[in-house]
């Protein structure tokens, strides 16, 4: 685990205290990677990262999700930089998708499979595609 750590390490900018790394996690992209405490990044989660990417405490990314901190431009012509801000006790499902230019407060949850393409307030669940509010946590 901590050679993990250590290896994840060459491509982050910031590992918080007591984060766990799963096997094949994939970094793609220039961007600047932040991770809180006891956050954990699960096997094979992919980061297409260009922008900025901002990774709260206390927070699961799940199997194979995928983070993309980038877009074309209207005229599809150039990629653009982007973010993501993923906020505090955040659960994000296997296999959601979150594009750039989003921000996920505190206490979210993201159902499996979904695709985020706006803001999602704290204490908020969201899932389908795209995604959209299905409940409160209480």
């Amino acid at each position: 685990m901590k050679i993990r750590k250590m290896y994840y390490s060459l491509f982050l900018d910031h590992i918080g205290d007591k984060t766990y790394f799963g096997r094949n996690i994939m970094f793609k992209g220039q961007g600047k990677i932040i991770i809180g405490n006891n956050s954990a990044i699960n096997d094979e989660v992919s980061f297409l990262c260009d922008g900025l990417t901002i990774i709260g405490n206390n927070t699961h990314i799940s199997p194979r999700a995928i983070l993309i901190t980038h877009t074309l431009d209207k005229q599809k012509t150039k990629h653009i930089k982007t973010s993501i801000i993923i906020g505090s006790n955040v659960w994000i499902g296997a296999g959601a998708i979150i594009l750039g230019n989003c921000i996920i407060e505190d206490n979210a949850i993201v159902g499996a499979g979904s695709v985020v393409t706006n803001n999602i307030n704290a204490n908020t669940i969201v899932a389908a595609v795209p995604a959209k509010k299905i409940g409160v946590v209480k």
